[in-house]
């Protein structure tokens, strides 16, 4: 595995959009498939560590920013669906992304569950779906960040990271 920092990743984004006509609906796809991979991985392996089997579906509860990163987390949700996991998706943003919208759409025709949390209120009544799930997806922001985090997204994942529930982050 190779990690890459934020602007390199920007650069293999724009070549795969550019030099290789791909296009970044399908980037989004690609992504989210993966992110789906992985926490299929990491539920099974802890699972397995706790010597349990879950007879019940697990449950993944993903966070999602107005961005692409989020989008990812959307598609990932799809996927955790089909495979029969439980799912519970909250936006942190009304403002999203032209893929990400499009990938909302395909998660309510799906019939998927979601909820915007636009303050700490909202949160706070979330906090029992978010901290009794199985795992965290955090989708909320990818590498186009610049700077560091400010607002409501920094309580959001001070708030994520004061829970004990693994978080498996979309960078």
């Amino acid at each position: 595995m190779q990690i890459v920092t934020s602007s390199q990743m920007q650069e293999i984004d724009k070549k795969a959009i550019s030099d290789y006509g791909i296009k970044s609906l399908e980037l989004m796809e690609n992504a989210g498939k993966k992110v789906s991979e992985v926490a299929i991985k990491i539920i099974k392996k802890d699972s397995l560590l706790r010597r349990q089997s879950h007879k019940a579906a697990a449950t993944v509860c993903i966070c999602c920013g107005g961005g692409n990163n989020g989008g990812d987390g959307l598609v990932a949700a799809r996927y955790l669906a089909k495979k029969n996991y439980r799912v519970k998706v909250f936006l942190f943003s009304r403002k999203l992304s032209e893929d990400t919208s499009r990938n909302l759409e395909l998660l309510k025709k799906k019939k998927i569950q979601f909820a915007f949390v636009n303050d700490n209120s909202a949160l706070i009544k979330q906090k029992k779906d978010i901290f009794f799930a199985d795992l965290i997806i955090d989708a909320l922001i990818g590498p186009r960040l610049k700077g560091e985090v400010k607002g409501f997204l920094k309580e959001v994942i001070s708030f994520l990271n004061k829970g004990k529930t693994r978080i498996l982050s979309v960078d």
